[in-house]
């Protein structure tokens, strides 16, 4: 359900981009070609990364926290609303598709919310505690430097 409201919002969004006539926004090619770089190896290491380590994970019989989801708890639905929304907006050069990670941020949102409840349900107090070092989308740095602090 979420890459189908992402796919919506993207076309609807780049289409008043199109109707409005918006001009592209001014970016240095290398800067543009550094920032597609970026986006692309970011989305590869949360998806590959994220399906790795569940497959490890026997595919949420363990609770996975190895990998990208050390940092964050949901890094599939982050590298769809910002990896690849950035690389879109960017690589259209439109303005109106970088705004559309605000709205693609409370609907994978609403998503994570109904996850982080059947995954407290299936793993418990586990959970709790990693919900509590992690971050939704980006990681949480007060608990990751106060883990760097206990090594």
């Amino acid at each position: 359900m979420g890459l189908g409201i992402s796919f919506a919002l993207w076309v609807l969004f780049y289409f008043f981009d199109w109707l409005l006539d918006l001009p592209p926004f001014p970016i240095h090619p290398l800067l543009r070609l550094g920032l597609l770089i970026m986006f692309i190896t970011d989305f590869g290491y949360l998806v590959i990364g994220g399906i790795i380590e569940l497959k490890r994970c026997h595919w949420g019989q363990s609770l996975a926290v190895k990998g990208p989801y050390q940092f964050v708890r949901h890094p599939m639905y982050s590298a769809v609303v910002y990896s690849l929304t950035g690389f879109l907006a960017v690589g259209l050069k439109s303005i109106l598709l970088l705004v559309s990670a605000l709205p693609l941020s409370l609907v994978w949102s609403w998503l994570a919310q109904k996850e982080d409840r059947e995954l407290e349900k299936r793993f418990g107090e586990a959970y709790r505690k990693y919900y509590s070092q992690t971050g939704e989308f980006f990681p949480n740095f007060k608990a990751l430097a106060k883990q760097a602090k206990q090594k």
